[in-house]
């Protein structure tokens, strides 16, 4: 299958080309348990008894990127996932995640806003 890039986050499929699922997923992921910035890896295992807070790049360098952040513990802190500057997400500033098991999955629209799809 020929891929031509189009820009570093997309791909330029022609209607000649085939895709084929193989049917795995891999994500780099990463465990923390104090404040973090969302950066390379896209799954985020937190545990935090305090709460912790994990910062969102800029949106607008990061179209179509999406992050995944999961409470693994059952403590009772919150982890909360927070805006850079001035973007959103989904309208607001933060976004908890309150319960163990609980996650929020975002996407980013590479502009000014990220949105929870998940």
């Amino acid at each position: 299958m020929a891929v031509q890039k189009r820009s570093a986050d997309e791909a330029n499929l022609t209607s000649g080309d085939k895709v084929q699922n193989t049917g795995e997923l891999h994500l780099l992921h990463r465990a923390v348990a104090a404040g973090f910035n969302l950066t390379k890896e896209t799954m985020y295992l937190c545990t935090g008894a305090g709460g912790i807070t994990g910062t969102l790049p800029s949106a607008a360098s990061n179209y179509g990127k999406t992050y995944c952040v999961l409470k693994i513990d059952a403590a009772a802190g919150v982890v909360t996932v927070a805006r850079a500057g001035a973007d959103l997400i989904n309208g607001a500033v933060s976004v908890p995640v309150t319960n163990q098991w609980d996650y929020v999955w975002l996407w980013c629209d590479g502009v000014s806003n990220w949105y929870v799809v998940g």
